[in-house]
């Protein structure tokens, strides 16, 4: 989560590039791991699914959160990434009533 969390503070493409590889590969060791079921899961969804975000892996990103949303209905963590996601690629649509 560090790495996203300095990723937003950074317009160096070089820097940027590391930052992203760092979070997709801590997020994919800790995501791997986890328990569907367990209290954690849906916070290390989002975080693997926002590093992948950040990566340009957009489908990847959002099968992570319905992933997410499928084992832990309940949890909003998931659905408020979800719509972060939405919004930033200026996918409303999925919001209009």
């Amino acid at each position: 989560m560090i790495y996203l969390k300095r990723l937003q503070t950074t317009n160096d493409p070089q820097m940027r590039r590391f930052l992203i590889g760092r979070a997709t590969d801590d997020g994919y060791f800790t995501y791997s791991r986890a328990e569907r079921h367990g209290t954690l899961f849906p916070n290390i969804a989002v975080v693997m699914a926002m590093a992948k975000f950040e990566d340009k892996q957009f489908e990847e990103a959002l099968k992570i959160l319905e992933d997410a949303i499928e084992a832990q209905p309940k949890r909003i963590e998931p659905y408020g990434a979800l719509a972060t996601i939405h919004r930033k690629r200026r996918e409303l649509r999925y919001f209009a009533s």
